[in-house]
């Protein structure tokens, strides 16, 4: 009897043992549970974050060679920026497609040879049109050194002619300057020239950049939708096609 009574407490005890590990399983599983939800809720949190950080960027490098677009359409000079913003822009297109979904990524992908595409058709006017400054700018580079040069000639004629009007440099002189002046003279013919070529070539580049930018803005409707969407931002898009229309 007393045996069988101590047999019952030790199975009960061991019932007991057993259910307290089993709770004690229980509970480190559900920690478990609730630290890697905790974990996974922390990445997704991290990933929209970095997606909201580089979609905006994107947008800004877009803002950015928009600008740079106009800006290069009123002084030619800004080349060298206008093709900063357009590299960096692409760059940033890679960012985002890296972190974007796989719906998103095609769609920046397929924008990105489209824009490549488009601006491979047209650099060669852009190209044209430089050329064609810099070649201006260098014919009126050498006119400002022949302007110089004559008046510096000009001064010590005067000079001589002041102090000795036999000087016999005096006729070598006005023979330099004869040369000078003939050589000036087909110097401004050519300049004249090239300012034609410069401004035809400068038309072309405008209206080839103009219809770059008016397609590529088009393109990037989609693109924008897709990016509001993926950052939970409620978005219309014929609204958004509307009043981009209105704004051209």
């Amino acid at each position: 009897m007393i045996d069988a009574t101590i047999k019952a407490a030790q199975i009960q005890a061991n019932y007991a043992l057993i259910s307290a590990s089993i709770g004690a399983v229980g509970i480190i599983l559900g920690i478990l549970i609730s630290w890697y939800t905790a974990l996974h809720l922390q990445k997704v949190a991290r990933l929209a974050e970095t997606r909201r950080d580089v979609y905006l960027e994107l947008i800004e490098h877009y803002s950015f060679m928009v600008n740079g677009f106009s800006k290069f359409l009123l002084d030619s000079h800004s080349w060298t920026f206008f093709f900063e913003n357009i590299t960096k822009f692409c760059i940033t297109v890679d960012k985002a497609a890296f972190i974007s979904t796989t719906e998103t990524k095609k769609e920046l992908y397929e924008f990105l040879e489209s824009f490549n595409d488009n601006l491979n058709r047209r650099i060669q006017s852009v190209n044209e049109f430089m050329e064609a400054v810099e070649e201006l700018e260098q014919l009126k580079i050498k006119r400002k050194n022949l302007t110089e040069i004559f008046n510096k000639k000009m001064e010590l004629l005067d000079s001589l002619q002041i102090q000795n009007p036999r000087d016999e440099r005096i006729p070598k002189i006005l023979n330099f300057i004869d040369e000078n002046l003939k050589e000036s003279e087909k110097l401004e013919k050519l300049i004249s020239d090239q300012e034609i070529d410069t401004f035809t070539k400068k038309n072309e580049c405008h209206t080839q950049l103009r219809e770059m930018l008016d397609e590529v803005n088009d393109l990037t409707l989609p693109i924008t939708h897709s990016l509001r969407k993926e950052l939970g931002a409620k978005t219309d898009i014929k609204l958004d096609y509307k009043i981009h229309q209105n704004n051209k």
